[in-house]
Formats: structure tokens, C-alpha cells, sequence
């Protein structure tokens, strides 16, 4: 990973401490509802196969479980999957909240006490974005980015672990398509930083244009001939 990787990710975790006992509390919350739904369908699956095979009860890891017992375990585990995961998104979205109404109070003082110079420089199109978009990606990010991470940080080895159980082989497979996954990601994302400038320039640039045509209606009004 290269150092402005690293700082632009440093810079994006400074700004998102404040709220970082909720993103922790929604990641962990996401991550057992995570578990919890691998359970169920790993019960769910070795129910189906008994049933296929005709047997009165199916074994796994060395623990026989009846039929009722599975279904039991199925029931449950779904309800606590869900809770779980719903909430997991109740936390991050709110933290979400405070974190854009934290943020944009913060802009707002500190746009009150800069010169208005540097307002004028920068543009109110450049400033809009910052207060407006800006902020509301990071609000995206927050309210249902995190949940997901925390799914995928717990479910990837959770399953790993329970297909090397199974068979090692399927395992061994799963791996080798998430390494060719993992690569062709790589591939497709090597010019992100370059395409992400380009796109935040020419936002800025847009808004900048819009504002200003709005601006100036009056003008244009004022000098308007009437229909000819």
C-alpha cells in the first residue's frame, strides 16, 4: 500500500473517532449475526441431506443431533442472525447520524471564521461538495460499510474453517477462487486513486457551474427582452 493510501486512510479514520465505540459496537454486532447465519445454514444443510438419505439423525464434529434438534437449532440461530444483524445497521446508522451532524457543525464553524478570500478562491462549488457530498459519503460509508466489514471479517474464516471440517479439498478450492478473486480486484482497482481525483474534480466543477447559473438568473432576468 503506498504512504498517501496510508494517510488518505489515517486521515479518514481521524475523522470518524468520535463515533468509533458505535462503528466498533455495529462491526462486532454484524460479525456474530455473521456466525450465527453460517450456523444456520450449515445445519440447515446437513438437515436437508439426512432427510434425502432417509436417516433419523445426522452427526457432526462427533455430536449426534435428531431431526427436532436440528430444526430447533435452524429456527433459532435464524431469528438470532437477524436480530443480530438488524441490530448491527441500527447502531451504524446511528452513528452515521452523529457523525454528519458532528461534521457538518464543525465545517460550519470553521467556514465562519475563514477569510472570505479563501471562499471566493475556492468556489462555492468546491465548498458545497465538501459540506453537502462529502459528508454524506461518509455517512454511506458509516451506516452500511462497517456492518458489512465486520460480516466479512467473521464469515470468511468462520466458513474456511468449517469447509476444511467437511472435506479439505472443497476448501482448498474456495481458496483458490478468492485468491483469483483477490487478484483480478487488484487489477480492476489499480487506477481507482487516478479515476477518484478525476471524478471529485470535475464534481466540484460541476457544482461550481450550477451554482453560478443560478446566481446569475436575476441578472439574466433583469436583461431578459421578452419573447421577440
Amino acid at each position: 500500500m503506498s504512504d498517501q493510501n496510508c494517510e488518505g486512510y489515517g486521515g479518514l479514520f481521524r475523522i470518524i473517532k468520535p463515533v468509533n465505540r458505535y462503528i466498533y459496537s455495529a462491526m462486532g454486532l454484524a460479525a456474530l449475526g455473521s456466525m450465527a447465519t453460517v450456523s444456520t445454514l450449515l445445519m440447515l444443510s446437513l438437515l436437508v441431506a439426512v432427510l434425502i438419505q432417509g436417516k433419523e439423525c445426522l452427526l457432526f464434529c462427533g455430536i449426534s443431533w435428531t431431526k427436532i434438534q436440528a430444526v430447533t437449532w435452524v429456527c433459532l440461530s435464524g431469528v438470532l442472525a437477524f436480530c443480530l444483524t438488524m441490530a448491527g445497521f441500527g447502531v451504524s446508522h446511528l452513528a452515521a447520524f452523529n457523525l454528519e451532524k458532528d461534521l457538518r457543525i464543525r465545517l460550519s464553524k470553521h467556514l465562519a471564521r475563514l477569510p472570505l478570500g479563501f471562499i471566493i478562491t475556492t468556489g462555492t462549488g468546491a465548498l458545497k461538495k465538501v459540506m453537502l457530498e462529502d459528508v454524506k459519503n461518509l455517512h454511506a460509508f458509516v451506516a452500511d460499510s462497517t456492518p458489512a466489514i465486520g460480516r466479512g471479517y467473521a464469515a470468511a474464516p468462520v466458513t474456511l474453517v468449517i469447509l476444511f471440517i467437511i472435506d479439505w479439498r472443497l476448501a482448498c478450492i474456495a481458496l483458490g477462487v478468492m485468491a483469483m478473486g483477490l487478484l483480478i480486484m487488484c487489477i480492476a482497482m489499480r487506477d481507482n486513486k487516478t479515476i477518484q481525483e478525476k471524478y471529485e474534480k470535475s464534481q466540484s466543477q460541476i457544482n461550481t457551474a450550477v451554482i453560478e447559473f443560478i446566481q446569475a438568473m436575476p441578472v439574466v432576468r433583469t436583461f431578459d427582452d421578452g419573447p421577440l
